[in-house]
């Protein structure tokens, strides 16, 4: 159990739950200090930006009741820690299924959830293979995704609104993937079980379990605890205890329940360049590049402002067909928002002051061509003219 004082400042949390649970075969719980030694650390994490500290106030480690504090930028924009040993699938039928758990905490009622997820990835295999389970774009969707590292974008790619889950504002949260001998997956929080689940997928195999966190428009430190992989006997996730009950507070504070998920609405017709559409569009230009190198071709950058009429125009404009999406996808394919710092930043490098624009790069970073797209009068043809002028 966390100490006393700790909860002047923060909720306390556990790692064991009721029900179904082997002893964990591996856990770090920061209670002792050298954890940065201990984890495994990849994508930007370093000791600049990956702390441990202490719960109960003076921030350093080492005094036993630890945990770790992550603090992505736009010059790190993903940090990811991993459990050192690995489990493949072989083992599942054995030992049960692989429950790979991550507790993060929200201290503000108001504060956006992070862009944080629980991982598997292969061992020795490439930095963006990987089973993903967490929240994106200011936490307003909690996803799961798998890639391979060698397709561009994820392969499978899920989402739910945020708000169907259980989320503790203030209060500590549970990130939850359970990967099944049957191979069927199943990723939530709380122990509530994402709608789009259980999901169908064997192929990563050899696996290390972690955490990632991303960088968004917001600086915000990640608090982090209890990174977990665990074996159990049950095939769904188990259901969050009294360690994530809430201290007394008044009640305009205390969270929002939610008894049902609200009705769903009839989904619109999704474009090629909305986020989670039939492409994968990078907001990260490092992946971005490292896509144009793995694959020798070219960049295509769109500068837009998603909430501009001209930004409407070019996805009503952009037939969402298989052709045209097969066009797109000759390219590394990266969108930059000027709302956000990294989008605002890159245009006026680029020098783009008109919005939406199309800007291409061949690999050795040099400019090939822009095309400026006006709202009511540039056409289809027009921008597909341009697109094929830089095919491979």
């Amino acid at each position: 159990m966390k100490s006393a004082g700790f909860m002047a400042l923060f909720l306390t949390a556990f790692l064991f739950v009721e029900g179904g649970l082997a002893q964990a075969d591996i856990l770090e719980s920061f209670e002792e200090p050298g954890a940065m030694g201990r984890l495994r650390l990849g994508h930007r994490a370093s000791p600049a930006n990956a702390k441990e500290i202490d719960l109960d106030g003076n921030m350093q480690p080492g005094h036993g009741n630890g945990g770790l504090q992550l603090l992505p930028t736009s010059a790190a924009p993903h940090l990811s820690l991993t459990l050192p040993e690995t489990f493949t699938r072989d083992e599942l039928d054995s030992r049960g299924a692989a429950l790979l758990q991550v507790d993060f905490f929200l201290p503000d009622a108001d504060q956006p959830v992070p862009n944080i997820s629980v991982m598997a990835t292969p061992k020795g295999g490439s930095a963006y293979a990987m089973y993903r389970a967490g929240f994106d774009k200011r936490g307003s969707i909690f996803y799961f995704s798998y890639s391979d590292g060698v397709t561009p974008g994820p392969i499978l790619f899920q989402t739910q609104p945020a708000m169907e889950l259980p989320i503790h504002k203030p209060g500590w949260n549970r990130l939850q993937l359970l990967l099944n001998d049957d191979d069927t997956i199943v990723a939530g929080m709380n122990g509530q079980s994402a709608s789009f689940c259980p999901l169908f997928e064997g192929t990563l195999d050899n696996l290390l379990g972690g955490v990632m966190v991303s960088h968004t428009d917001i600086l915000q430190p990640v608090v982090l605890d209890n990174l977990a992989l665990l074996f159990t006997d049950e095939d769904e996730l188990p259901e969050a205890d009294t360690a994530y009950a809430v201290t007394p507070r008044p009640v305009e504070s205390t969270p929002r329940e939610i008894s049902a998920p609200p009705p769903r609405q009839a989904k619109p017709e999704i474009s090629l360049i909305d986020t989670n559409g039939p492409l994968y569009w990078h907001d990260d230009p490092e992946a971005a590049w490292a896509e144009t190198q793995r694959r020798a071709t070219k960049c295509l950058i769109l500068f837009t402002d998603s909430s501009s009429s001209g930004h409407e125009h070019l996805r009503m404009t952009i037939p969402g067909n298989a052709i045209t999406r097969r066009e797109f996808e000759r390219f590394a394919l990266l969108k930059l928002d000027v709302s956000d710092a990294i989008g605002k930043r890159n245009a006026q490098k680029f020098g783009v002051s008109k919005l939406p624009s199309f800007v291409v790069l061949a690999r050795d970073g040099s400019e090939r061509g822009r095309l400026k797209v006006d709202a009511q009068v540039t056409t289809w043809n027009e921008i597909q003219d341009f697109l094929s002028r830089y095919f491979d």
